[in-house]
């Protein structure tokens, strides 16, 4: 049903005419069709094979309940339907991937599929009864249309997509360069509702991904680039180049993409017209599910912000950061403290107005806001160090700086029960907070000295990353991982992303100079100076209770992981940076290589 909304909204889901004319570069990639153009702008490719402007995008446009609108943009019959070529029938495509093999069949039959791309017709209404048989590695599960492991039946009301992936659990299933003339870092990534992937981050010079070519406005100043791939082969679906320094990180509804970056000067982004306060400016824009901006706003002071974390949920998009000299937020100006601390504001994610926002300064102290989710509250992470006031009057410190999480009503920006670690002349800090399906926080980030959880006090020799899941003050399980440094500076571990599941979690971040211990497993880093920032990549796969682990790769030897995702049927998708060539585990097989000396990346894992 999933494709069915998808075409009553965006008029783009049904199969083009194979001669003419596609509406979207998804229907071209889609249908593999070669050499075709899509129709520019809002026009869609209609039943004759022309582009022409829409009589309408959704069913309520045709103003009258005998009328729907179908995938050709046009008022027909309430019942008729339009698919691939017939009133009443639709296609349903398999597609098998992964590293071992196998076959699906249908039950009626018209699917028999033993790699690659198989298309079966079928009668408006049909359910359609997949079964799949492992003939080398294990069945990983169904994707798209399907979830798990057990029958897929799909009931065609409109051309309908399955993926079947057969190998190993966790392995990568895919792997993109974002490659091109000159700079490329990716910075996020997200999962939406039917498995693709959108990957942004920024980028200088040309970027051709497949069929798709973007330029940047510059050759010496990066602009953000924001990228749809095809997440069960990493093909490019579409891409779209903004005039803004960066993309870094990306929230998503299902439908909607809710991007945060940074941008200096006065920029245009769909109809709205930014221009920056001081040197460099955050903005947040809202694209749909095409790419096209829906609307923009932006938050700045006399200083540079820098972008933290964004996440969406009950209608309200929230986002954090940092800010050293002050910053204006709507109508609300909030004057220079004397040193850097972090914000949140939150906005409706209809129209992009403000509903409330917290500066987090106080006098000989401050709070830097490292992360946001959106569970049970709109809940916010990262440092604090003295008494800082987060909404219902001040915060007194436990040691040197503490970790913290504050959460918030979506609607009123409400403080809860403010919750605070950290230890006696110690250091903390969170850098990625999420939430388990009881509610319980689930928090990564790293500490010095001695961080008390709950009843428990832990202690670090060096640096160490922690992982919790925590119930109220209550600790419910607790990770250590340890670092041992081997440089100077000393080891700089730094967890950026969680992803949660059902039954795992996810962990991307990064580290150098020295071993990282995670579990009995050691991950070998690079060196780094100032100077010379190279970094290697983590990403740790923990089952939920916090005591097995399902995987522990490095990705490099210089590799960044900036952000992971998950997809509904749990693939996981990673981004980031990496010099000369991606390795998983510091050892062939390299998994990609960049032409030019660094690249950007996207990887997708097997559930």
């Amino acid at each position: 049903m999933r494709l069915l909304l998808c075409c009553l909204v965006l008029v783009a889901c049904g199969k083009p005419n194979p001669d003419a004319c596609c509406t979207t570069a998804d229907d071209c990639l889609k249908y593999g069709f070669a050499g075709i153009t899509p129709c520019g702008g809002d026009l869609v490719c209609n039943a004759n094979g022309t582009c022409v402007v829409p009589q309408c995008k959704t069913t309520p446009d045709c103003n009258d309940p005998t009328l729907t609108c179908d995938i050709y943009g046009e008022c027909i019959p309430a019942g008729n339907g339009s698919g691939s070529g017939s009133a009443s029938q639709y296609t349903l495509t398999v597609e098998i991937v992964g590293s071992g093999a196998g076959a699906v069949t249908s039950t009626p039959p018209g699917i028999s599929c033993s790699s690659g791309i198989c298309n079966g017709t079928f009668d408006a209404g049909t359910q359609v009864q997949l079964a799949q048989t492992a003939t080398a590695g294990a069945f990983l599960g169904w994707t798209s249309a399907c979830q798990g492991t057990d029958t897929c039946t799909v009931a065609l009301s409109s051309d309908e997509k399955v993926g079947a992936m057969f190998g190993t659990k966790g392995e990568p299933l895919w792997s993109k360069a974002l490659d091109g003339s000159s700079l490329e870092w990716g910075h996020g990534v997200v999962a939406n509702d039917d498995g693709d992937v959108i990957a942004v981050g920024q980028y200088i010079g040309t970027l051709a991904l497949d069929t798709v070519t973007i330029q940047s406005d510059a050759s010496d100043v990066t602009s953000a680039y924001v990228v749809k791939l095809d997440g069960l082969t990493g093909k490019a679906i579409w891409g779209k180049n903004f005039p803004v320094e960066s993309a870094d990180m990306i929230a998503s509804d299902g439908e909607a993409f809710f991007i945060l970056g940074r941008f200096s000067g006065t920029v245009q982004l769909g109809a709205t017209t930014l221009t920056s306060v001081g040197s460099y400016d955050l903005y947040v824009m809202k694209l749909n599910s095409t790419g096209s901006v829906q609307w923009a706003i932006s938050v700045g002071g006399q200083g540079q912000e820098t972008s933290k974390g964004i996440a969406v949920a009950n209608g309200t998009v929230a986002f954090v950061g940092w800010e050293p000299n002050g910053i204006t937020i709507g109508s609300t100006t909030t004057p220079d403290s004397g040193s850097t601390t972090g914000f949140v504001v939150a906005l409706d994610a209809a129209s992009g107005s403000i509903k409330w926002s917290h500066v987090f300064a106080a006098s000989g102290g401050g709070a830097l806001s490292t992360s946001v989710y959106a569970g049970t509250s709109m809940s916010v992470a990262g440092a604090v160090a003295g008494t800082v006031d987060f909404g219902s009057g001040g915060s007194a410190p436990i040691g040197t700086t503490d970790a913290f999480v504050a959460p918030y009503d979506f609607t009123t920006g409400t403080l809860g029960t403010l919750q605070r670690w950290g230890g006696s002349g110690s250091s903390a800090s969170i850098s990625a907070v999420s939430q388990d399906t009881a509610g319980h926080l689930v928090i990564a980030g790293e500490f010095s000295g001695t961080l008390t959880l709950g009843s428990q006090t832990y202690t670090a020799t060096g640096a160490a990353g922690f992982v919790a899941n925590l119930n109220g003050a209550t600790n419910v399980w607790y990770a250590q991982w340890s670092t041992t440094p081997s440089g100077s500076p000393s080891v700089l571990f730094a967890p950026s992303s969680i992803s949660l599941g059902s039954s795992d979690i996810a962990i991307a971040g990064n580290f150098c100079n020295g071993m990282l211990r995670v579990n009995t497993t050691n991950l070998m880093s690079t060196s780094c100076t100032v100077q010379n920032p190279l970094r290697t990549g983590f990403l740790v796969r923990m089952k939920n209770n916090g005591s097995t682990y399902v995987a522990i790769h490095s990705l490099g030897p210089y590799g960044w992981a900036d952000s992971v995702s998950r997809a509904a049927d749990n693939r996981l998708f990673t981004t980031g940076k990496f010099n000369a060539a991606l390795s998983l585990d510091q050892s062939p097989p390299v998994l990609l290589q960049a032409s030019d000396g660094g690249a950007a990346y996207v990887v997708a894992f097997a559930p």
